[in-house]
């Protein structure tokens, strides 16, 4: 064996450092330091706790790491210990056991050192063994200088090492001195680590993942070589690899691509290893991953917005293949990965995509010469949408003068419409679906000659980005071009009917020259309107309404829009002239005669002639002409012989042209025919219902209502007086005012004079009526207890003076009898209506009154001055009374405060003085002491004990009596009789005696009274 001296055993405590982290180490677990070991580990904390009592430096684990060494010679054995951090108060402690102790027994430590350098001022934080020193341990705080004489070894020995470091977070170093050899590692035998490395296949689902199956053991022969007594593990990490745990079996997948493995070589004898790391590297044939396979919805399938269409997959394989040669690779598609991964169900070259607008599917890439070595991807394929496309016409006019439904089409006008108006979208034309689909035979859009009419273009809408495209129907039609033809100018008289028959203003039915514009064209194929102005006609705006009301007076022009009904673009107009004249101002008149014939009928002879002045105002060259109706009138028919007209009725309306002698436009104007009848009926007028708070008999009449009923009665319309006398009648005097007060009371008759203008008159009797109004009590107030709730008291109408039954009623809460029955406070209103209808109403105010609740009682007691406070409430208005045991003990009282009271049992008694709604009790106690008593058995005051006590108040009440000099002559029960005066049977002499009494609530009194005798 060769010795290794400075090999360096580098042992990292503490949670920041880069490395593995390792649970600390125990006896039973010690990591095997070998000659060319090299350990890397990183330790913090304790395992079990093995230094208790196994030392003489005073110390135990905090952060500690245990090492095995066995030496293969003889010689000397020792170590420098440095830490990482040179701070002073980075302080390692050591303990060495040995030689060949086991674990369960490992018995005290050979060597230790647990000097503090710090606390020893030896200038540096190194520790270990050393030949200089003489002493084997050390230790603890400032006692020694943290070295210790190394040891003096024999081939075969084992010792264990424990490194602690009870203060501080660094790493440290390990050096080891003196003249004794370790054993020797096992070694590679391959001669390198890279020879280890092993590649494979990726052949394990699923397939692409850089995850597949390796054979560990196929390095483990190579790695022994000829060595014996070798043994080979496998571990994930270093880390396990050091501390030969969880050990790697084959098969093992990995779990990255590439994966470093750790081979552990162990000599079985001496536990000496080695640790030897690879690489495991997955491959899987080359490929490039495709683009996403992009293809436009279309007609192929029949829709082209279904998201379906067909692809060709193997044009995709060039771009996978990444320039390999075609025949080292095969290809194949695939809807599922599990039908990829177990090479199934290959789809066709052509492939009709099942999920709408997208699918994902996956392609196999396979070695041709290993069907077993393949690799996975997935393959977007995308139904690019087709732009929407608008279905669109365009019209146009037959301008060409010949009305054969062909013309020249700029079919671009349409690319609006058909586009929607979206951006980044262009057109293009065909004459047939079949040539739109498959892009054949374009036709030349600016330019295009129908062939039929109509004609349907079939259109592609193109998505100028994506070059996709949707075909709409373009239908263009041409429509025939209607001829407006001329209307004469129009002339009217004005007629009025606007208010002003000569503002040259009126109504017309511009309809009615329908006709003449179309002039035989087929009137159901145009619409025809009428336009203030020729702008207005071009573009078809401001049409005028039906009927038309001219806005210029007198004179104005009309223009005529005719239009195609299929095709409102397709149009002509023309205008014409309209001329209003106005027409006379009529003014209406009337001819008043007396019926004078002797026969009072309302009938005589009128020249009518007599109010042509009056029906002209005068106006020269107008004339008149007169008709029974106006229908005659407005058309002319039947003209009356004007000089001697017998009117029909009375009175009677016949109707006047008045005719402008020079246009020969007229207007009409009523004639009234009346003739005055002198005769008037007696009126009886309606009678009056007396005024209230008067009751007089006399009232105000409005004598113009009495005027326009006459009027009506007696068929005549001119103007009626009154008067208070026939004789006031027929002088014409004293004429009444239009309110009259009548001075007879409830009955009076005036007189009534109508007169015409030719002074006809007749006087008539009008008989005025005052009926009486029902008399009622005055208002009142009545009460209502609500404890006798739902008792009712009744309420009367109070009618005065007269019979109930005369009346009919109404309350306020719906009632109609006389008297009501209520339990509920409020007001009650009753109108009371006699036979003439007269009405008087009083109001009933129910208030409440009620017996008392008591809300609480305040007794002040066992004073000089007892009183008793009652507190209640209610409605009602409240007396107070007191009782005791025999009888009225206080009247009662306004107040509710009774004074001076005596103790004793009491009532309390309230009564309702408002309306005697009742009396409520209250039974209350009054603690007293009465001052003497008189043991004569007379029957007043025979005995003595306290007032006020019963069996429901203070009953455990305690009582003690004393005579003067304190001692106790007897305890009394509250509730008994009391005290006689006696003890042990025997009288007691008259003097003061004193008590004390404790109530049942606690108070306690003491006071003294009289024994009298």
């Amino acid at each position: 064996m060769k010795q290794y001296k400075g090999i360096l055993i580098i042992l990292l405590f503490g949670f920041n450092l880069s490395v593995l982290a390792q649970e600390p180490t125990d006896c039973v677990d010690a990591v095997i330091v070998c000659g060319n070991s090299e350990i890397n580990l990183d330790v913090n904390g304790i395992g079990i706790q093995e230094l208790f009592g196994t030392n003489t430096c005073g110390s135990q684990e905090n952060n500690s790491l245990w090492l095995q060494v066995t030496l293969v010679t003889d010689g000397t054995l020792g170590f420098t210990l440095t830490p990482e951090s040179t701070s002073i108060f980075e302080d390692y402690d050591f303990f060495v056991f040995g030689p060949n102790r086991p674990c369960n027994n490992i018995g005290q430590a050979i060597r230790c050192s647990t000097t503090n350098p710090q606390a020893a001022n030896q200038g540096n934080n190194l520790t270990g063994m050393n030949g200089s020193e003489t002493d084997t341990a050390e230790g603890p705080g400032q006692f020694g200088n943290s070295f210790v004489k190394w040891l003096n070894v024999t081939a075969g020995d084992t010792y264990f090492i424990v490194i602690d470091r009870p203060v501080g977070n660094s790493a440290f170093s390990l050096e080891w001195t003196g003249t004794a050899q370790f054993a020797s590692p096992p070694t590679n035998e391959t001669g390198s680590p890279e020879a280890l490395n092993i590649e494979s296949c990726d052949m394990l689902l699923p397939l692409g993942n850089g995850l597949t199956n390796f054979d560990l053991e196929v390095n483990t022969a190579p790695i022994i070589g000829t060595q014996t007594n070798v043994d080979v593990t496998y571990h994930v990490n270093e880390n396990d690899a050091n501390l030969n745990i969880n050990p790697l079996t084959s098969p093992y997948t990995n779990v990255t691509n590439p994966q470093t493995v750790h081979a552990r070589l162990t000599d079985t004898a001496t536990g000496c290893f080695e640790i030897i790391p690879f690489t495991l590297s997955v491959t899987s044939p080359d490929f490039a991953p495709p683009t996403n396979f992009e293809v436009c919805d279309n007609y192929q399938d029949g829709n082209a917005t279904n998201g379906q269409t067909f692809f060709d997959l193997s044009s995709k394989n060039n771009e996978i293949l990444n320039g390999q040669d075609p025949a080292d690779v095969i290809i194949s598609y695939h809807a599922l990965q599990v039908e990829a991964e177990n090479d199934t169900n290959p789809l066709p070259n052509v492939y009709y995509n099942t999920s709408l607008n997208s699918q994902q599917i996956f392609v196999r890439i396979e070695d041709a010469n290993d069907s077993f070595c393949a690799n996975i991807t997935s393959l977007d394929l995308t139904v690019l949408p087709v732009p929407d496309a608008f279905n669109a016409s365009l019209l146009k006019c037959d301008e060409d003068g010949v009305n054969d439904g062909r013309t020249t089409f700029n079919l671009n006008e349409a690319n609006t419409e058909l586009t929607g108006g979206i951006a980044n979208l262009s057109t293009a034309f065909y004459t047939t679906f079949t040539d739109a689909v498959n892009s054949n035979n374009p036709i030349n859009a600016g330019s295009f000659i129908n062939t039929i009419n109509p004609q349907f273009i079939f259109t592609q809408v193109i998505d100028d980005t994506t070059g996709c495209f949707k075909i709409a129907q373009l239908t263009i039609e041409v429509f025939d071009l209607p001829v407006a033809n001329i209307v004469s100018s129009q002339i009217f008289c004005d007629d009025g009917l606007d208010g002003d028959n000569s503002n040259g203003q009126m109504d017309f039915y511009l309809h009615d020259y329908d006709a003449t514009v179309l002039d035989g064209q087929d009137a159901s194929a145009y619409t025809i309107t009428y336009h203030p102005s020729q702008v207005d006609a071009i573009d078809n705006t401001a049409e005028l309404p039906e009927p038309y009301y001219n806005q210029t007076p007198f004179n104005e022009t009309i223009f005529v829009r005719i239009e195609n009904n299929l095709n409102t673009s397709c149009f002509d107009t023309t205008f014409f002239d309209i001329t209003i004249n106005p027409i006379p101002t009529p003014f209406n008149s009337s001819l008043l005669q007396c019926d004078e014939d002797g026969v009072n009928d309302g009938r005589t002879f009128f020249n009518l002639n007599e109010a042509h002045t009056e029906l002209t105002g005068g106006v020269a060259n107008l004339s008149t002409a007169f008709y029974f109706s106006l229908v005659d009138a407005e058309n002319s028919n039947n003209p009356l012989d004007a000089n001697n007209y017998n009117n029909t009725t009375n009175p009677q309306i016949v109707f006047a042209q008045v005719i402008d002698d020079t246009t020969g436009c007229f207007s009409i104007a009523q004639l009234t025919l009346e003739v005055s009848i002198t005769q008037l009926l007696d009126y009886q007028a309606p009678p009056a219902c007396d005024e209230m708070d008067s009751q007089d008999g006399l009232n105000s009449f409005n004598l113009n209502d009495f005027a326009a009923d006459m009027q009506t009665l007696n068929g005549i319309t001119f103007p009626i007086t009154f008067y208070e006398t026939y004789q006031d009648a027929l002088l014409e005097q004293n004429e009444l005012a239009s309110t009259f007060n009548n001075t007879d009371p409830y009955n009076q008759t005036i007189y009534a004079r109508a007169e015409n203008n030719n002074a006809c008159y007749g006087i008539s009797e009008v008989y005025i009526t005052v009926n009486v109004l029902p008399e009622l009590e005055e208002d009142e107030t009545v009460l209502y207890c609500l404890n006798t709730f739902p008792l009712t008291i009744p309420l009367e109408a109070g009618i005065l003076n007269d019979s109930t039954t005369n009346y009919t009623y109404l309350w306020s809460n719906g009632e109609t009898t006389e008297t009501i029955h209520i339990n509920a406070i409020g007001t009650y209103t009753v109108t009371a209506t006699n036979i003439f209808g007269c009405s008087v109403s009083r109001n009933i105010v129910v208030e409440p009154s009620n017996t008392a609740t008591f809300n609480d009682i305040i007794v002040v007691d066992a004073t000089e001055n007892n009183t008793i406070t009652v507190l209640v409430s209610g409605e009602g208005e409240y007396e107070y009374a007191l009782y005791d045991q025999d009888g009225l003990y206080a009247t009662y009282q306004t107040s509710n405060i009774f004074y001076n009271v005596y103790g004793g049992i009491y009532t309390v008694a309230v009564r309702d003085i408002k309306n005697d709604c009742g009396i409520v009790t209250y039974d209350v106690n009054v603690i007293g002491f009465p001052k003497f008593f008189t043991p004569n058995a007379d029957g007043f005051n025979d005995t003595w004990n306290v007032k006020g006590i019963s069996g429901l108040f203070q009953p455990n009440t305690m009582i003690r009596i004393f005579d003067r000099y304190g001692k106790l002559v007897k305890q009394l029960n509250p509730l008994g009789t009391g005290w006689d005066g006696t003890f042990n049977g025997e009288p007691l002499p008259a003097d003061d005696y004193w008590f004390s009494a404790t109530l049942q609530d606690g108070r306690e009194f003491k006071s003294h009274f009289t024994l009298k005798r």
